[in-house]
């Protein structure tokens, strides 16, 4: 039992932290992309052709940063969810769902595969007097021949151009969404585990279960009337800092000997 849940906390480990690597990815985008069309606001004269490619190709990694954190992101939560209880619940009402019923979403999603695959995304740079503006334009879009119908459907909304950075904006709080379901439903799973281990301490009259550190599983055993379950140090830490997370549960620190 104590295995399976080491393994749930490593699950939950590395999504955090595709989580928190997509939320600066995000954010980078959104500061870059807003900085450079400022830039070219207020210094209209003065911006060259090299600076205008510049600024582009900026633009462009960091939306390519964004697309394919927010992908392996969304990927590592529907594959994390089929190691997890309650796992079909989740993919069907929030993975599936969202995916089903948001075009831009949808759109953003194979996205990614067109920035990895075929092209960066910005491929265009309007000037006038008055502006200049980074662009991605529908025929350079449709000229991708794997979009499916529902991606197709979105982008016939647009005549000449196509409003990523409003669709990235639409898009962060699903995926925002997304990863909250899933720590819905991890907690869920704490419950479920907590109610095993209750069993565990019970069925062996284990009245004060210690949780021993140490590299390998194997040494997991009972002993004098304690649990020795083993974690490594890191997965000790981690275990400690998510379950006092979940109503409920409490850590009482001993002394050591």
């Amino acid at each position: 039992m104590l295995t399976n849940t080491i393994k749930k906390l490593n699950y939950y480990t590395f999504v955090k932290g595709l989580h928190e690597i997509w939320m600066e990815n995000t954010m980078d985008f959104f500061r870059g992309y807003s900085n450079t069309m400022k830039f070219f606001k207020e210094n209209i004269p003065n911006v060259t052709t090299i600076m205008m490619k510049k600024e582009t190709l900026k633009c462009n990694k960091l939306l390519f940063n964004f697309l394919t954190s927010f992908r392996t992101l969304v990927d590592k939560l529907q594959e994390t969810s089929k190691n997890m209880i309650l796992s079909t619940e989740y993919e069907k009402n929030i993975i599936n769902k969202f995916y089903d019923e948001n075009l831009e979403y949808a759109f953003i999603y194979k996205l990614r595969n067109f920035a990895v695959h075929y092209g960066m995304v910005f491929n265009n740079i309007s000037a006038d007097l008055n502006n200049v503006k980074i662009e991605c334009t529908k025929a350079y879009l449709m000229s991708y021949p794997k979009w499916n119908e529902k991606n197709k459907e979105f982008l016939s909304k647009f005549s000449d151009t196509v409003p990523i950075y409003e669709c990235v904006k639409q898009v962060s709080p699903i995926i925002e969404a997304m990863y909250m379901g899933f720590i819905q439903y991890f907690c869920k799973d704490f419950e479920v585990i907590d109610k095993e281990l209750t069993k565990l301490f019970e069925k062996y009259n284990v009245e004060n279960p210690r949780f021993i550190v140490c590299e390998d599983i194997s040494q997991s055993k009972l002993e004098n009337g304690c649990t020795m379950l083993g974690f490594s140090y890191e997965q000790y830490i981690e275990f400690v800092k998510e379950a006092q997370k979940v109503p409920g549960v409490t850590f009482v620190q001993g002394k050591r000997n």
